[in-house]
């Protein structure tokens, strides 16, 4: 959330993280056949457009959706902080692209409104359009204070003998939720869902963790309940059995069994019932959800890594209808993106030295395109220092370079790649972000998607794409990985999310927001990256300073055949 100007003398009025939780209730159905799968998608309101939050999961054949999804706002007291909710109904053709689901409708409330409400929950009619009579539904929106904790918890759940809901001829397919009860003592939270396991009295369900600030608000008194469904994709799931527990009692008990109750199912069976099946915790573990501040605070050093786009769509540098054209009145679009990106980035990095590569253009000395060339002309040492000599370089290199196509982030993405594996130090933690300034859609999608689901797995590596000029950015979106995890041509899916696609046409006129959106996820991304489980707890080997991986295509030792060390007028 966008932090409001601090008031006279410089201090800033207290806030409060609030975590807001989602439901709907009686939507429209948009599918003729079945029910909708809708999903919910949060806005604040920003200057005068809206900035997107973040969304929900999809909700299957489900009019009365509770969403596990839950969101940290920031609350300011003395500010009027704009909220705004969208419904829609999931089209599984294209899951990714929110302008090709059905809108089923949206609400708009304020914070205070929500804040100040009894129980500090509102409903608010859900409508399309301004016409409040054609209602869709209602949203019904629950607010709690977000207790600080640093702490998350890891746990696997199993459970024995389920009650068969499915009848003599095949069995019930589980699956658990948690839900903690919420300060006013009547309504529950929901904070997890796990997998569902087909056709099995006995799940064992996969790992998961939760921080304690979710699970419990940092309350290990705070009663939880654990219920486990059969799930029915065509319906409505059924309730196998249920218990109210709290987390100090799960970690007590672990290993030990909780009797699931269903007292419908005790009403039919009367003397022959005993219990719903059985659940246990075989794993409960409290650890450090260490923050990206900690990191910071052991002397983690970012590193950035950018690529600048030199295909023919930008436009001949000459021409002020260019992308590239060095305008004396101000900075264009790529110039504008370096410096918003870049004096941010540098701050954390020792030597604030970047390497910095062009694609999709021909460089000098060279005959056919290359996706992948050091700006510097230098294969061996692509560095350049500071924002200050980014801005330098990329202006020099204009004229000099053949803008060409077409448009290919894999050669980049596994070049950065190779960099951040071979330049982690087990002596020092390092963290890198490739930053990629483009004006078009790629032409080599899956291959991207390839790069980008290897990345996930064993690189310490976030990519950010910012979208300059009027194109169609909509294959960028779907690298963003917002609507799910990226599926490789091997089948291989992500580790974890590692693209943030910014489109800079949105920001115009608002530099600090687009600083602000362009690094949002980084912290995130590099925090999950340390968690147990992925490659940051043992970085890769064979650091050398100063010593760049070869490019395929180049020779270690010098830069392409026919070409200076550099461009006219400028001094790297």
């Amino acid at each position: 959330m966008y932090a409001t100007a601090p008031p006279p003398g410089g201090v800033r009025p207290p806030t409060s993280s609030v975590e807001l939780s989602l439901s709907a209730k009686s939507l429209k159905d948009r599918d003729i056949i079945s029910k909708s799968d809708p999903f919910a998608v949060l806005y604040v309101k920003s200057g005068s457009g809206w900035t997107k939050l973040g969304k929900t999961e999809a909700k299957k054949d489900d009019l009365n959706p509770t969403w596990a999804k839950l969101f940290l706002v920031e609350y300011h007291f003395e500010s009027v902080q704009q909220l705004k909710v969208e419904v829609y109904d999931q089209d599984s053709s294209s899951p990714d692209k929110l302008k090709d689901q059905d809108f089923i409708g949206g609400a708009e409330f304020t914070l205070g409104q929500l804040m100040g409400a009894p129980g500090q929950s509102g409903s608010f009619l859900l409508t399309r359009g301004k016409s409040t009579s054609k209602h869709q539904g209602s949203l019904l929106v629950k607010a709690e204070e977000a207790k600080a904790s640093s702490e998350a918890v890891r746990f696997r759940f199993s459970a024995t003998s389920l009650a068969n809901m499915d009848g003599m001829f095949s069995k019930s397919d589980p699956f658990l939720i948690i839900s903690r009860l919420r300060e006013d003592g009547q309504s529950w939270t929901q904070v997890h869902r796990t997998e569902t396991i087909d056709n099995n009295l006995n799940p064992n369900w996969r790992v998961f963790e939760l921080p304690m600030q979710q699970l419990c608000n940092g309350d290990p008194k705070r009663p939880l309940s654990l219920q486990v469904f059969d799930e029915d994709r065509g319906g409505k799931s059924d309730l196998i059995g249920h218990v109210q527990t709290t987390f100090e009692e799960i970690q007590g008990k672990r290993g030990t069994n909780f009797v699931l109750h269903n007292e419908a199912l005790q009403k039919k069976k009367g003397k022959k019932y005993t219990n719903a099946g059985l659940l246990v915790a075989t794993e409960v573990e409290i650890f450090r959800d260490h923050t990206f501040i900690d990191y910071l605070r052991g002397g983690l050093e970012m590193n950035l890594i950018i690529g600048i786009d030199y295909t023919a769509s930008n436009g001949p540098p000459n021409d002020p209808r260019s992308l590239h054209f060095i305008d004396p009145r101000g900075p264009n679009q790529y110039q504008h993106a370096i410096s918003a990106t870049v004096s941010i980035l540098q701050e954390y990095d020792a030597d604030k030295q970047f390497p910095v590569y062009g694609f999709g253009g021909i460089p000098p000395g060279a005959y056919d395109v290359d996706h992948c060339f050091p700006l510097n002309l230098n294969p061996s040492n692509p560095e350049v220092a500071g924002a200050q000599g980014v801005l330098q370089l990329y202006t020099a290199s204009l004229g000099h370079i053949r803008l060409h196509g077409p448009t290919f982030f894999a050669p980049l993405i596994n070049q950065s790649m190779r960099i951040a594996n071979q330049l982690s130090d087990p002596r020092k933690q390092k963290y890198f972000v490739l930053l990629i300034i483009t004006d078009g859609a790629i032409m080599d999608m899956q291959g991207a998607i390839d790069a980008l689901v290897e990345a996930s797995h064993t690189s310490p590596l976030s990519i950010v794409i910012i979208g300059v000029g009027p194109a169609d950015f909509s294959s960028m979106v779907a690298l963003d990985g917002d609507g799910g995890k990226l599926r490789a041509s091997n089948g291989r899916v992500s580790a974890r999310d590692i693209v943030q696609f910014v489109p800079y046409n949105r920001f115009v006129g608002y530099p600090d927001a687009l600083t602000r959106e362009t690094l949002a996820e980084i912290p995130r991304q590099l925090c999950q990256y340390m968690k147990p489980g992925y490659p940051g707890q043992g970085p890769p080997q064979g650091y050398q300073q100063g010593s760049y991986p070869a490019q395929r295509g180049y020779p270690r030792q010098g830069p392409p055949h026919g070409a200076a060390p550099g461009y006219p007028g400028y001094r790297g």
